[in-house]
């Protein structure tokens, strides 16, 4: 679009409006705001809105002092109510204490006469001044009620029956009905009051109404003439920025609109020609960003690659962790229990040469190499056993850490175990699974190791608490430790960084030169949590493993 001239022409006045077509080409040639248009327009509906928001308040607080008398007056009536019951509830109460001899009834006349006095008491205050008359009638007439009720009360106490009724008849009970008479006139006259002050709000309710309707059809008529005046006057200037957005709703953004206005509407015409330009620009900017974010997608790759390569590193630690462990074990079978066993049977030849010429001394040789089978079956073939799984894991991760404890001598090796993973590890019904025991055996074997050959530690505290669903680890040494900024990962760290990565736990290391060696892990406890961690990393066709150095600093000898 170049022009207003581009877009169709705006809608005509509707046939009955055309006479008011001087005066909406008037208010449209003005050389004011929109605003200000706006402003003088609803002006007139404002004022008679303020005029009929004053008469209201005014009404309303007319109003508002009628309920408060109406309520005074209700709550005037229903106190009377209640004293004219209090007074027949005496005489009553006093009737069938003097048949019954009950003297309960005699508490509850003096608690009749006490309400009475409160209810008295209250009414004064909001009793009309032309009836504050009555009210001390009734006053003076229940001071008299009172004593002669203190003298029946008395007859009645000392047992002369007869003479507390007779007293009641003649004088207490004819008191009573001077103030039920007194209460009645009272009654009257509060309830003319209610009526009085219920038509006095219902007149002013009346009123208020009129008023709001009267007001109300004066404004909305004033308001649908200027409106429709004003309306008109924009519509023109509208439409064909309405069309010209249409036009950049479906991406044609180089639109144009030229208007005559010298109001808001001419400054949207010049907006609007300024956004256009700047989406245009932005969309340029777009689809800069789209090429970014390729990239971005690439290095995520990038990173995603690594991570995967990271596990298979891992992974080849606890492969080359192993086959070491297999290195050792093939050098102990073939220099040590080999030579041991041809030795055997070398002296097996030798007692069987003896058999026949010198029995004792075949006893004596066989004897000797029954010792050394044992030696072979308890030094080497044990420890080969337990170097490739210790058995005794079976039985619960603390005992087994007690027997390598036992093991590690010279090394002081102290184990602190909290209650909840004592009962955790119960022998009977183990909780923590065996890939959990066997980990945390390792981690503890490989620490105790490097405490021992590196560290050059003498004592060695081990904690095991149960914290937050899993078995925490803790292994500290008083050794010589070590800088973690400029020592690099080995291989027996590196190791226990992947066992302990691959059933889905964390670890940490902190040493310092001359600080000893602390290191914290931290193992899930649960089968779930295992193989949940198992199966995201058979995702990859790895055993996965955590980072053995990343931002810990861990000792290459270690």
């Amino acid at each position: 679009m170049t022009a207003a001239g581009d877009v169709s022409s705006a809608p005509e006045l509707p046939r009955l409006a055309t006479g008011l077509r001087p005066l909406i080409d008037a208010v449209a040639g003005v050389p004011a705001s929109v605003h200000s248009k706006l402003r003088a327009g609803f002006l007139c509906g404002a004022l008679l809105l303020v005029a009929m928001a004053l008469a209201s308040l005014a009404v309303q607080a007319h109003i508002a002092g009628r309920v408060d008398e109406l309520n005074l007056a209700q709550e005037r009536l229903d106190d009377l109510r209640q004293m004219d019951y209090l007074v027949t509830a005496q005489s009553h109460y006093r009737t069938m204490s003097l048949l019954t001899r009950d003297d309960s009834y005699v508490g509850q006349i003096a608690q009749a006469k006490a309400q009475f006095a409160q209810l008295l008491d209250a009414i004064e205050p909001i009793t009309p001044s032309a009836e504050r008359g009555v009210v001390a009638r009734v006053r003076e007439a229940d001071q008299r009620y009172a004593v002669s009720g203190q003298q029946v009360l008395a007859l009645y106490q000392a047992g002369r029956i007869d003479d507390a009724l007779s007293l009641h008849l003649s004088q207490e009970h004819p008191i009573s009905h001077e103030i039920e008479a007194a209460m009645g006139v009272l009654l009257d006259q509060a309830e003319q009051q209610m009526a009085d002050s219920r038509a006095t709000v219902a007149s002013d309710q009346r009123l208020l109404t009129d008023l709001f309707i009267g007001f109300s059809v004066a404004s909305l008529l004033t308001a649908l003439l200027l409106g429709f005046i004003l309306s008109w006057s924009f519509l023109l200037p509208l439409g064909t920025i309405h069309r010209a957005l249409e036009r950049m709703a479906v991406g044609r953004f180089n639109q144009h609109v030229a208007l005559p206005n010298r109001d808001e509407f001419g400054a949207l015409a010049r907006n609007l020609n300024t956004t256009s330009q700047e989406l245009a620009t932005m969309y340029g900017q777009l689809e800069s960003l789209n090429v970014q974010l390729r990239g971005t997608n690439t290095d995520l790759l990038a990173q995603l690659q690594a991570r995967v390569e990271e596990l298979d590193r891992s992974r080849g630690m606890i492969t080359e962790a192993e086959e070491r462990l297999r290195r050792e074990i093939a050098e102990v079978l073939h220099s040590r229990v080999q030579n041991r066993l041809l030795m055997i049977w070398y002296r097996l030849e030798e007692a069987q040469a003896l058999v026949e010429t010198d029995r004792d001394g075949a006893r004596t040789l066989l004897a000797e190499i029954r010792e050394q089978l044992e030696e072979v079956r308890e030094q080497d073939v044990r420890e080969l056993s337990h170097r490739l799984h210790p058995s005794i894991i079976r039985a619960g991760l603390l005992p087994a850490l007690e027997t390598l404890a036992d093991e590690m001598a010279p090394l002081e090796v102290t184990i602190d175990v909290d209650a909840a993973l004592k009962d955790l590890d119960d022998a009977a019904h183990n909780q923590i699974p065996e890939a959990v025991r066997l980990t945390a055996y390792r981690v503890v074997e490989e620490a105790l190791g490097n405490a021992l050959k590196h560290g050059a530690a003498t004592h060695v505290r081990i904690g095991l608490r149960a914290a937050r669903g899993g078995l925490q680890l803790e292994i500290a040494d008083d050794g010589k430790g070590f800088d973690q900024a400029h020592t690099r990962a080995g291989l027996g760290l590196g190791s226990m960084a992947a066992r302990v990565g691959r059933i889905g736990g964390t670890w940490t290391i902190r040493s310092a030169p001359g600080d000893g060696t602390r290191i914290t892990v931290e193992l899930p406890c649960s089968i779930e949590q295992v193989q949940d961690s198992l199966s995201a990393q058979a995702v990859f066709g790895q055993e996965g493993g955590a980072d053995p150095t990343g931002h810990r600093a861990v000792a290459g000898g270690h």
